[in-house]
């Protein structure tokens, strides 16, 4: 019986296989015969690599953001204190523009306001279409009587 750490050597080589062929097309199947295992191995195998993978990403995305916050953060405090002033328009034009793009990386910027209403108009009702549950669409019960089939009306 192979030792531990050979076991996770061979899982590990194993892994990069599977990745390779995941890549290249091959379903599940194919890739068990290939690699002399069995179809749950190989799904279990794409499991652990995909979840790897979406780890990594989530990673490389929070990386870049921090990166991304650390230069608009430079650049705000070399702006900073010309758009103070309020003389140099310039300034506080790209200075406003930077913490919109903080804001929006950040997912703090606000939706943009839908007008729901009438725009300030009156409401005006045009048309009431009131439809009945098809449960409701026989009569109240206190006219209850024989309901006529369409056979019965002649049509």
């Amino acid at each position: 019986m192979p030792a531990p750490r050979n076991k996770e050597v061979i899982a590990e080589d194993r892994r990069r296989k599977v990745a390779a062929n995941l890549i290249g097309g091959l379903n599940y199947r194919d890739m068990a015969g290939v690699l002399e295992t069995s179809i749950a191995t190989i799904s279990r195998d794409v499991k652990i690599i995909l979840a790897r993978l979406k780890r990594e990403t989530l990673q490389d995305a929070a990386d870049w953001r921090v990166i991304s916050l650390r230069r608009y953060e430079l650049l705000l405090n070399g702006l900073w204190e010309k758009a103070a002033k309020g003389e140099n328009l310039e300034a506080l034009d790209r200075l406003l523009k930077i913490m919109a793009a903080v804001r929006e990386m950040m997912g703090t910027d606000s939706p943009d306001l839908l007008d729901l209403t009438s725009g300030g108009q009156p409401l005006r009702i045009t048309e009431v279409v009131v439809e009945r549950p098809a449960s409701d669409q026989g009569q109240d019960e206190e006219d209850a009587g024989p309901v006529d089939s369409p056979e019965d009306q002649g049509e």
